[in-house]
């Protein structure tokens, strides 16, 4: 799939003859759209875009088979006259458009440079499950994120059968049209069924392989979520005297009685302030309130808290400009490493 929607670029891409001849024989001047592999977030526009001009795109090589228009003669027209043969070439874009989309909420979300790290393992904990109720049993999907990093998902035991494999209303509706219509036979669908199980699973290993929640420190952070400090305080609580712990024990806390006076501080701040409706509504893709604005309003009473809270969100979920040239950060950076499980 990715070759074919690079190849749809390119071979209109600075091709200023062939873009005029593609809309004078189609009366269009939507073109396919840059392929990027190894940014998600830019490939639902990608996909969404072909599986609109593609009846245009047939048009075109139907065109240059008839000798209507010059015959490109390159590898890329090649590319995309072989699939205009497959068919099941609407189905694999419409499955593929429907994992896309799944991975686009949480993509965008984490586009920004405000800091998300304590929300990261609720949100993508929840993109794992949606993609293992794809093709996994449901009484085999653990609940906890901890369990769900364990998980073998290659284990053909707790896969379902490849006819049971949810590939999307979109691709589900064009498959049993092509199988209606008698053009593609029972072999073919179960060759498609099992390379889409094959997809999925390859792709739920890889993020469970990358599973931050291997470290430590990005599980524990979830105690700064303040929705969480408001419906779980207890466990909230249990999680922030662990992660002390560590910051303690790698010297990013003066020492013990530092530590104790945190810990203190922070359960105060449960007791007193988290049972306020603004830790239960906090909304942190709002982009009207941060989260570090949130939290310093709160806690600016609690110095040593405040202080400690302003190391942990300087951690960034990704290459934030918060993160770039802060030696604190940093460090606080290989203590992660450090602590990986």
């Amino acid at each position: 799939m990715e070759k074919l929607l690079r190849a749809l670029h390119y071979l209109f891409h600075k091709a200023l003859a062939r873009r005029y001849d593609y809309i004078k024989l189609t009366e269009s001047s939507e073109f396919p759209l840059p392929f990027c592999g190894h940014r998600w977030i830019e490939n639902l526009p990608v996909v969404e875009r072909v599986i609109d001009i593609w009846p245009n795109i047939i048009k075109f090589v139907n065109a240059v088979a008839m000798k209507k228009v010059p015959n490109p003669n390159t590898s890329s027209y090649d590319t995309v006259a072989a699939a205009t043969t497959d068919s099941l070439i609407e189905v694999k874009l419409k499955f593929f458009m429907t994992i896309a989309s799944s991975f686009t909420p949480f993509l965008t979300k984490y586009q920004i440079d405000t800091p998300m790290l304590p929300f990261l393992i609720i949100d993508l904990t929840n993109l794992i499950k949606n993609l293992l109720k794809r093709f996994i049993k449901k009484d085999q999907i653990e609940k906890t994120a901890a369990r769900i990093s364990k998980m073998d998902v290659a284990d053909k035991d707790i896969q379902v059968s490849y006819k049971e494999v949810d590939i999307g209303i979109g691709a589900g509706v064009a498959l049993k049209s092509l199988q209606r219509k008698g053009t593609v036979s029972d072999l073919r669908v179960m060759e498609f069924k099992k390379e889409c199980l094959k997809g999925l699973t390859a792709m739920c290993k890889k993020i469970l392989d990358k599973y931050p929640i291997k470290f430590p420190i990005v599980r524990l952070i979830s105690s700064l979520n303040p929705r969480h400090m408001f419906s779980s305080p207890d466990q909230c609580l249990k999680l922030f005297q662990m992660l002390v712990e560590i910051l303690v024990q790698e010297h990013h806390v003066r020492n013990s009685s530092d530590g104790d006076v945190i810990i203190q501080q922070y359960s105060e701040l449960l007791d007193k302030e988290s049972r306020d409706d603004s830790f239960e509504n906090f909304n942190y893709t709002s982009s009207e309130v941060r989260v570090d604005t949130f939290l310093y309003c709160k806690i600016k009473a609690y110095p040593k808290l405040c202080e400690i809270c302003r190391k942990l969100l300087l951690l960034s979920h990704g290459q934030a400009t918060v993160e770039r040239a802060s030696p604190s950060t940093k460090r606080l950076k290989c203590i992660i490493w450090k602590h990986k499980l």
